[in-house]
């Protein structure tokens, strides 16, 4: 027995004879009340401590960028993204080897555990290169992720570490 509604087939099954064949699977419906509206239960994490902590990201030059611009050029700068805060070079105009030489700075950077957790397993800082465009939107032209260097207040001696870090080109499903 079939029966249509609204371009829907219903289908209403019927057994054929009346010793149709063993029960291979039988369900049992339990009564059971109807289902009240119960709101989902609000989830609070909270800290015992939380630490403020400062970063500052060294940003000297980079090499052989991709050439986003007719002229063989481009025009890069970066996005620097730290636990959710942005920070953004200027736009150095025509050239694919740039030379930053900036410091970005972060203030009262909040993070929560131990510190010594925190320096063992830092959070990672990652760098966005684009082309600035005048006309449309930027193009994207790489990204790294550099792992922090952190110090606690006991070992902050004057550290210098020179650190090279390769930008992974675009492809077409960085974005």
């Amino acid at each position: 027995m079939d029966a249509v509604r609204r371009r829907r087939w219903h289908r209403i099954m019927v057994p054929g004879t009346d010793d149709a064949g063993t029960v291979v699977m039988q369900i049992k419906a339990e009564d059971k009340p109807a289902k009240q509206n119960m709101t989902v239960p609000r989830v609070y994490l909270k800290y015992a401590r939380s630490h403020t902590w400062h970063l500052r990201v060294y940003l000297f030059q980079a090499r052989n960028l991709l050439a986003a611009d007719q002229s063989g050029m481009s025009d890069p700068y970066v996005q620097c993204s730290f636990l959710g805060m942005c920070q953004r070079t200027p736009t150095l105009q025509g050239t694919i080897c740039p030379v930053f030489d900036q410091t970005l700075i972060y203030e009262q950077v909040e993070m929560h555990g131990a510190p010594e957790r925190i320096v063992r397993y830092p959070p990672p800082v990652v760098l966005e290169f684009f082309d600035w465009d005048k006309v449309g939107s930027n193009e994207y032209l790489g990204r790294c992720q550099v792992n922090c260097l952190l110090l606690l207040p006991r070992q902050c001696a004057v550290v210098c570490a020179r650190m090279c870090v390769y930008v992974r080109p675009c492809t077409e499903s960085a974005e």
